[in-house]
């Protein structure tokens, strides 16, 4: 069982679900918020969901930037796991509204754009930001790391990239890939549409790459409060452990039993998600992709590199040593694999065949 559990991405309307089961639960749990303000609205939300006190919950939530490391590093000391709820938010154009509003008058469908504010675009938030909480957590010796994405990774035209031209699924999905390559126990969980209804009234629905959008539309959505359960049960769950599934559930229905979460999980029956599928450009799999020995040799060089990166952090004494080394060894994991993607060969006929399967 987990004592004490940090979420990032606290401040958003699932992270907060979480911290209130873990409180609920008995769990030590601290909660990063973008904020002050933020964090002040998480603590007024924690005492009405606890019935606690203001001062009980002053250290169960801070403010920062998961682009801090040296931040990341008090927060996750002495830490067993870490939910990473952590995204990027658009901001959407006020007048691009009333643009779509004028348009809607004469039968044109013209969707609001959208932009994203300094420093919170997918790629400082989604990937930087991810890699920095994976890197630091392995360090602190973090035992589990459940991570809550988004369905959509394997459609290259997901209508989520486009927004404010972030491309936040792409960038998800290479920080999911370094997750799952970093030697951490880990359970990945990509929900459908997310809606605020009530949870626990529905069944709940898993799969892999997709394929639950090919369903019906109710098999597309799934209420924040259920995968906050989900989220809160992989933390200790074995059948959770190194897997990456699809979430989303059924239509109301009345006097339907509340999805058991362990049952749930295991009938993936060791199925998980396929990252070689739409994997992102110059991503650590992508030139592999048609060669399986070139792929593993290269994974176990980037495991050999990170386990004596990881060695260098336990020998360190102090707090600005491991924050150098930490972000030496996240600079030098981005520097391998941008020149593993520029030195790949192109893969011949004969390479065309084979593909890189899960266990490597």
């Amino acid at each position: 069982e987990v004592e004490r559990v940090v979420v990032t991405g606290a401040g958003g309307r699932t992270g907060a679900l979480v911290m209130e089961r873990l409180l609920a639960g008995g769990v030590d749990a601290v909660g990063l918020v973008r904020s002050e303000k933020k964090a002040r609205k998480l603590r007024r939300r924690l005492a009405r969901a606890t019935g606690r006190g203001g001062d009980e919950l002053e250290g169960a939530v801070e403010a920062g930037d998961v682009l801090d490391v040296e931040r990341l590093e008090r927060l996750l000391r002495g830490a067993d796991a870490l939910v990473l709820c952590s995204s990027a938010t658009p901001q959407i154009k006020k007048r691009s509204v009333a643009w779509a509003l004028l348009n809607k008058l004469v039968r044109r469908s013209v969707r609001p754009s959208f932009r994203w504010p300094k420093d919170g675009e997918p790629e400082k938030v989604d990937w930087t930001g991810a890699l920095n909480q994976l890197a630091v957590a392995k360090a602190a010796g973090v035992r589990k790391v459940v991570y809550v994405g988004s369905m959509g990774g394997t459609q290259p035209d997901n209508f989520l990239n486009t927004i404010g031209e972030g491309n936040i699924l792409v960038w998800k999905r290479r920080a999911e890939m370094s997750l799952v390559l970093s030697g951490l126990d880990y359970t990945i969980i990509h929900p459908g549409g997310l809606t605020n209804e009530e949870g626990g009234q529905r069944q709940l629905l898993v799969g892999v790459d997709d394929e639950l959008l090919d369903g019906p539309p109710a098999a597309r959505r799934i209420p924040r409060a259920d995968v906050a359960a989900v989220a809160v049960a992989c933390l200790s769950l074995r059948s959770a452990a190194n897997v990456s599934f699809d979430l989303a559930s059924t239509d109301l229905e009345e006097g339907a039993e509340p999805t058991d979460i362990e049952t749930l999980v295991s009938s993936l029956g060791g199925k998980s998600c396929d990252y070689t599928i739409n994997a992102p450009p110059g991503s650590d799999l992508e030139p592999f992709l048609n060669n399986q020995e070139r792929a593993r040799d290269w994974i176990q060089q980037w495991r050999d590199m990170t386990s004596q990166s990881m060695g260098k952090l336990e020998q360190s004494s102090g707090v600005a040593e491991p924050k150098k080394q930490v972000q030496r060894w996240i600079q030098n994991w981005k520097d391998r694999t941008a020149d593993r993607a520029a030195e790949a060969p192109a893969a011949s006929a004969a390479d065309e065949a084979p593909a890189v399967d899960s266990e490597a």
